[in-house]
């Protein structure tokens, strides 16, 4: 038989180690596949978290093998000689295969064969979670190969040649894939490039750190593979590999300057940068950071008109690494965006390194202490206090939560914060409310601290009327409707139908016990849903008619939304806006959506039931019942509920419509 014409024997091989949150979706892009694999093992490498369990879900289709714990390169070296395919594909944990990877890989092997030294094949990959965009791979080249590794280690191996040569344990992950392709080059192997972004590459903290790490020990890396391979190389070769990790090692110095660092830790950065060479064109710079770090970073970021504080996420980071490009979920920013283009000079939190001084930082750990007891979250506390000397140069500062607004709030108490502050509550009533039980006298206090603040704007009509009550200065407090943008968020007639029910949410004030015993009594009813890595732990018994997704995509959370028959948000009753967003996404899907009765949305909105939506009494399964039989049963009902509401948000809550309310709320002080 022509080799080309077999069907390559492929087993799939997946290292993980304490990745509870991400490996199900490792697994479950493998079993996804539209050619299905030999077989799939999954090697752990002895994780503490939950991986186990998520793992023993897939008991009937996936083998698991524990592992002392020795690390990532040990473990996919042992798993290598597990294997019993022809082929192997070496996925990380916290990635995922597109659907066709497996097909697309194969067709290109069996197109390259016979070839005895073909022993790769390497997709180009797409990230996912942070820095998004297609990253291409160049055409298989041993001298370029050299100057730097390209090749992703979740590639297509041939399992002899793998298990022949396996991974170094001397180097680390991250760094041994590099020396395992060095080695197959240096033996004439050579690799084949797939010009397909099949491989979905997870951006995260962790893998940043990593990421960070590897910059960092470029040149100590890069010594150790040439001394291994010093036959492989010749000395021109090697001398421009040394000199590329330098350039990256001195990348690693520049991005490590933080104004925490103490002294010695600037002085030594510096000598190290000193150490690789004086041709960088940064040396000055580096000088003065180490010298006087608060003078270089002042020097480097000018002032802006509006100060954004945010919550430090992966997510939002990403969002403005890509500004101006339009971005499905830059409702994070809370308009930061559009305003940016509004003439105003704007800067954030997540842009700015924090610099502290040793006076606001010990205040700050004295503040994170007290705070809890208090009985309000401390918030992100010392990441306000080390941005108040950007805060002070600009007009207005804006805390879009109150994680960041309760630390600006005690700022501006205190006389610290000069400039104008604009405070977006988001839950203050239930915080005060738990204030209140420990001490009527420290709500007091805080009544007084937060009256300093000069606007809050509530997304909530509930919350907007408790703070005009309870503040007792009405003309500081504006109601301010959210939006959606509703050209990214556009019905998807074509969308493949995923479930009956969705529901999409992970805040703390979801009732999904609910929505669970719903589908326990209807077990003809497919129900999904997606929620973040807290609310999975939760949800580890469901029945077998619901389905669990941690921690999606945006633009897959859209496709799943738009998938459903019927979107639900079963929120306990509360003044938190926090399904807000959700809801008129759902509605400017065009589908019916049933969310619960909450002060956040029944008012300020003109939601009607039965004409835009659907309400359900919080805490009632009658209800929860009646309305998604009701709708279940009626698909024109459905229909006419969804055009209804995806015309109210276009009128009504578009996402213009809130920016320029929030632009009107902050320009009286620009």
């Amino acid at each position: 038989m022509n080799p080309a014409s077999q069907n390559l024997q492929i087993s799939v091989i997946i290292p993980n180690y304490n990745y509870a949150q991400f490996i199900g979706e490792a697994i479950e892009s493998v079993l996804a596949q539209t050619v299905a694999p030999l077989e799939i093992i999954v090697g752990d490498d002895g994780s503490t978290d939950h991986s186990a369990a998520v793992v023993a879900q897939y008991a009937d289709r996936v083998r698991y093998i524990q592992y002392p714990h020795s690390g990532e390169t040990v473990v996919r070296t042992n798993l290598l000689h597990e294997t019993r395919g022809e082929w192997v594909v070496m996925l990380d944990a916290d990635d995922r295969l597109a659907p066709n990877y497996l097909e697309i890989m194969q067709e290109k092997i069996r197109a390259a064969l016979p070839d005895d030294r073909l022993a790769f094949a390497y997709p180009d990959s797409e990230c996912f979670g942070g820095r998004c965009g297609r990253i291409v791979r160049p055409e298989f080249d041993a001298q370029l190969l050299k100057k730097g590794n390209y090749i992703v280690v979740s590639s297509l191996v041939r399992a002899d040649v793998a298990r022949r040569f396996g991974f170094d344990s001397l180097f680390r992950a991250g760094q041994s894939d590099y020396d395992f392709f060095l080695t197959l080059a240096s033996h004439g192997y050579r690799g084949l490039h797939v010009p397909e972004a099949i491989l979905h590459y997870r951006i995260h903290s962790a893998s940043m750190t990593s990421d960070v790490l590897r910059k960092s020990r470029q040149r100590q890396i890069m010594r150790r593979l040439l001394r291994k391979h010093r036959h492989f190389f010749t000395r021109d070769e090697a001398r421009t590999a040394m000199t590329t990790a330098t350039q990256r090692y001195w990348a690693s110095l520049i991005e490590a300057r933080s104004p925490f660092a103490g002294l010695g830790r600037r002085t030594l950065d510096l000598m190290r940068f000193v150490r690789a060479g004086l041709n960088h064109a940064e040396l000055f710079q580096q000088a003065l950071y180490a010298l006087a770090p608060a003078a270089y970073h002042r020097r480097r970021y000018p002032p802006a008109d509006v100060f954004y504080l945010f919550r430090d996420t992966v997510e939002r980071r990403r969002i403005l690494a890509h500004l101006p490009a339009v971005d499905l979920n830059r409702t994070q920013l809370f308009g930061f965006a559009e305003l940016q283009q509004s003439g105003w000079s704007m800067d954030c939190n997540l842009r700015l390194p924090r610099i502290s001084s040793v006076r606001e930082t010990v205040a700050g750990w004295i503040e994170r202490w007290y705070a809890p007891r208090a009985g309000v979250g401390r918030g992100d506390v010392m990441a306000v206090r080390a941005h108040l000397w950007q805060m002070n140069r600009a007009k207005v500062v804006v805390a879009t939560t109150d994680n960041t607004g309760m630390p600006a709030a005690r700022l501006k108490a205190s006389g610290r914060l000069k400039a104008k502050l604009v405070y977006i509550s988001v839950g203050l009533p239930e915080r005060m409310a738990a204030v209140r039980k420990i001490s009527p006298a420290r709500e007091a206090r805080y009544r007084n601290m937060l009256s300093r603040v000069d606007q809050f704007v509530a997304y909530g009509y509930a919350e907007a009327e408790w703070l005009r009550e309870w503040l007792g200065t009405p003309d500081k407090v504006q109601f301010v409707p959210f939006g959606v943008d509703v050209e990214q968020w556009r019905p998807m007639p074509d969308a493949p139908k995923i479930a009956d029910v969705v529901s999409v949410g992970a805040d703390p004030q979801r009732d999904f016990p609910l929505l669970l015993a719903y589908a326990r009594q209807h077990p003809h009813v497919r129900v999904q849903l997606v929620v973040g890595q807290d609310a999975a732990a939760k949800l580890m018994d469901v029945p077998p008619n619901v389905t669990v997704q941690v921690q999606l995509p945006v633009k897959r959370v859209q496709e799943v939304m738009a998938g459903a028959r019927v979107l639900v948000l079963p929120v306990k009753e509360n003044t938190y806006s926090g399904a807000t967003t959700t809801l008129l996404q759902g509605m400017a899907l065009e589908k019916a959506v049933a969310v619960s009765r909450v002060g956040a949305i029944r008012d300020g909105y003109g939601l009607q039931d039965d004409l835009n939506i659907r309400w359900l009494e919080p805490g009632s399964q009658a209800s929860m019942n009646v309305v998604l039989n009701d709708l279940l049963a009626r698909p024109e009902a459905c229909q006419r509920l969804g055009a209804t509401a995806r015309r109210h948000v276009v009128e009504e809550l578009s996402w213009s419509r809130y920016v320029e309310t929030m632009r009107q709320c902050i320009m009286k002080w620009i």
